[in-house]
């Protein structure tokens, strides 16, 4: 009998991890966030409609405590103070991965090249207007700012202007 070669063991444990996170990753493919593809656009209908608009938070893959924060904060917000829009279909949340292919596109076209919240008004199921909610990076850490800031964006967002 010989022995294995020298290194064979790492090889199965770096190939058993790498199956392990292709694994997770498609388990967070069906169940998390709403990721924009070719089979899900960022305008999939919610409720039978398609929704005016999007409040799409933008993440990467690697995910800090401050990321967490800024995703759930803004969620909290748009769910908490405008329930009856998200209810009717008129706005609707969107959790979406910035490096996945069917993302990128978006993360060009709104000019996005860290996590960020994304107001996305749509006309026929396309982006007419958007802006990016900058200042949540300095409000992340005063929770009742940041939702005021992100509640006051989306109202003013809502009858077509620009608050951030």
């Amino acid at each position: 009998m010989s022995a294995p070669p020298v290194g064979h063991g790492w090889r199965r444990i770096v190939g058993s991890g790498l199956l392990l996170v292709a694994l997770g990753a498609l388990v967070y493919g069906a169940v998390g966030g709403s990721p924009v593809t070719p089979e899900a656009p960022l305008a999939a209908p919610e409720n039978g409609r398609v929704p005016r608009v999007i409040v799409a938070y933008f993440h990467g893959g690697i995910r800090c405590d401050t990321c967490d924060k800024l995703e759930a904060y803004a969620e909290a917000a748009v769910k908490d103070h405008f329930a009856a829009e998200l209810a009717s279909g008129e706005v609707a949340w969107r959790t979406l991965d910035m490096e996945r292919a069917g993302n990128t596109a978006l993360v060009d076209r709104f000019g996005l090249y860290t996590k960020s919240v994304v107001l996305v008004a749509l006309e026929d199921g396309e982006p007419v207007r958007w802006e990016n909610l900058r200042r949540v990076w300095d409000l992340v850490h005063d929770h009742d700012a940041y939702e005021q800031y992100v509640v006051e964006s989306l109202r003013a967002f809502l009858r077509g202007g620009a608050d951030g």
